[in-house]
């Protein structure tokens, strides 16, 4: 009991007063069903022709770049839905109140997010039939998902709904008096149930559908509502450099189309979002792998938004922005304000993707992970160092695996937490008084970083590249009280690496590439590996787990400790 009300507390006293206010209210008004359900005119109102002209335009854009081909057209056609790569049972009905699929399943579901799939293969394929399962689908969502029903009514799902009917509307320029009734009754609903609670994405969410859905129903009075909330959560939400708060590529990839769309649709298109989607852009370009594809940090897995490369290149076309990258660029460049770092050899292919941001924001660290110092790296192109994703958002072992420091390539002090994970999505006690120091040059980068452990001990890192002998170089140090103590660094490779250990030599293999990390011996310390090919999980998608074969190399001895590795390509 005392070690729960301890963790209530240093999770608590992090939150905002008016976070802690709304979830009381929210929570009362729910279960007292202290509500009313809009009220919708006879005729609804009508959608806004030249909106959905607007977003007509986007869509063939979007199906110019590719964004949809990564869907199952075949599939959705069938509907046969598959989420968290989980098909649907084959009942003949669509499951939308069966609890047997997890929660996010269910949010997917409702979110209609196979509808913008959907819509963009229409706006380049007039396949006969589409526009009559289109109808279908909204028909039965409104038939069987009455007002305030959850998880259908809940405002995440409500957000994306919007956002999603809107791009049926437009692409099978849908007129039809029950989805102008249904999409005017969420529109109202969603204005008294925004995530004042939540905050982060779920409020930048809301925001973008409500500006949306203004601008499609011609209200000018949700419009301006949308677009005030949306211009204060863009200013609250990304940083400098163009990165979203919370530090999770992959909300990143979902909160820059949520952007994008809303930006699509305006007929006026206000600077600050024009501005910021340029920085959300030039943000992702930088943090990508050689494969063109996010680093799983904090919660973030692959294929959980439209494809990065066919994003990136209709973000640049939509903006009229070339390329930020180049080659014959540095060994290493840094998003400072967002805590990632780069250091390779860009014209090689080769790339580490360091962060070194803490749990974030701290009023809402819900999809940080410990993974502070932690790091992926590509050779050639190959992902070969990497970050253990996430499996899913139920409350399991594999969820508090994937959240914990052993699953990052990062360093342990006598097996402490870098901070303190519970539940699904809470964090207690954290690191604090965090530092970073970058240099590069065309010949080499050198990373340095420190942070206060809240068990009061030190973890310093420093990382430093030299691009002629293409060769990372990994220093571990941990200041601690006296007495002795253990440090652990945790190395995870992708599966598709075969790993051996032979002395003090690690090697790794796929194809013809080799890798090798080689550990510096000490002589005041006493230091051992070992391979671990079971037990650590990499999931790179919702709902996949495969063995990461991973190597632990171990540090005993007195404070301070040091450990020493390098990685390169042989």
């Amino acid at each position: 009991m005392f070690k729960k009300l301890f963790l209530y507390w240093h999770t608590l006293r992090f939150l905002r007063t008016s976070q802690l206010f709304w979830r009381i209210f929210y929570s009362i008004r729910r279960q007292c069903r202290l509500y009313r359900v809009p009220q919708v005119s006879d005729p609804p109102p009508s959608f806004n022709p030249e909106a959905l002209r607007r977003l007509s335009e986007f869509l063939e854009k979007c199906s110019r770049f590719d964004l949809h081909r990564m869907a199952d057209i075949v599939a959705l056609r069938n509907q046969s839905f598959c989420f968290l790569n989980r098909p649907a049972e084959n009942t003949g009905e669509i499951p939308w109140r069966d609890r047997h699929y997890p929660k996010l399943w269910l949010y997917q579901l409702h979110s209609f997010s196979f509808g913008r799939d959907f819509a963009i293969n229409a706006a380049g394929d007039d396949y006969l039939g589409d526009r009559d399962r289109a109808l279908g689908w909204i028909r039965d969502w409104t038939h069987k998902n009455p007002p305030g029903s959850r998880p259908a009514w809940d405002a995440g799902p409500v957000s994306d709904r919007l956002l999603n009917w809107a791009l049926l509307a437009a692409a099978f320029k849908l007129n039809d008096a029950v989805v102008r009734g249904s999409y005017y009754c969420q529109t109202r609903w969603l204005e008294h149930w925004l995530e004042y609670d939540l905050r982060a994405n779920h409020l930048l969410k809301n925001a973008c559908a409500l500006t949306l859905a203004g601008e499609v129903l011609n209200d000018q009075h949700t419009l301006g509502k949308g677009m005030r909330l949306l211009e204060e959560q863009i200013k609250e939400q990304f940083l400098p450099d163009g990165g979203h708060f919370e530090r999770s590529p992959m909300y990143h990839i979902q909160a820059l189309w949520d952007a994008l769309l809303v930006y699509a649709v305006l007929k006026e298109k206000p600077d600050f979002l024009q501005s910021a989607l340029i920085h959300m852009t030039s943000f992702l370009e930088a943090i990508l792998h050689p494969d063109g594809d996010i680093p799983l940090f904090g919660d973030s897995v692959l294929r959980a938004g439209p494809p990065t490369p066919a994003l990136l290149r209709l973000a640049r076309h939509t903006l009229a922005m070339a390329s930020t990258l180049s080659s014959g660029r540095k060994a290493g460049h840094a998003l400072e304000s967002s805590g990632f770092y780069v250091l390779g050899d860009p014209d090689k292919n080769h790339c580490m993707i360091v962060k070194t941001a803490p749990p974030s924001p701290p009023f809402q660290p819900g999809h940080s992970h410990a993974d502070l110092f932690s790091y992926e790296l590509s050779l050639a192109g190959q992902r070969f160092i990497v970050d253990s994703g996430v499996h899913g958002y139920a409350e399991s072992p594999l969820r508090d695996y994937c959240r914990s420091t052993r699953a990052h390539n990062t360093a342990q002090l006598d097996d402490l937490e870098q901070c303190e994970t519970w539940h699904t999505f809470r964090i207690a006690r954290r690191p604090h008084s965090i530092s970073a120091q970058f240099h590069a040059s065309d010949d080499c980068s050198t990373l340095e970083a420190v942070f206060a452990h809240y068990a009061g001990f030190q973890y310093r890192r420093v990382i430093h590249f030299d691009r002629e002998t293409c060769t990372w170089e990994i220093h571990d140090t941990m200041q601690a009280a006296p007495g002795k103590h253990e440090l652990k660094s945790f190395v995870h490779f992708h599966p598709a690496w075969e790993v051996a250990l032979s002395n003090n030599t690690i090697t790794a293999s796929s194809g013809t590439m080799r890798g090798r990390i080689v550990v510096e011996l000490s002589e005041s310390h006493k230091i051992k590996y070992a391979l671990d090919k079971s037990s650590c999980q990499y999931c790179p998608e919702f709902g996949v787990a495969s063995p990461s074969p991973t190597v632990i190399l171990h540090c005993y001895g007195s404070a301070p400790l040091h450990l020493v590795y390098k990685i390169s390509v042989s």
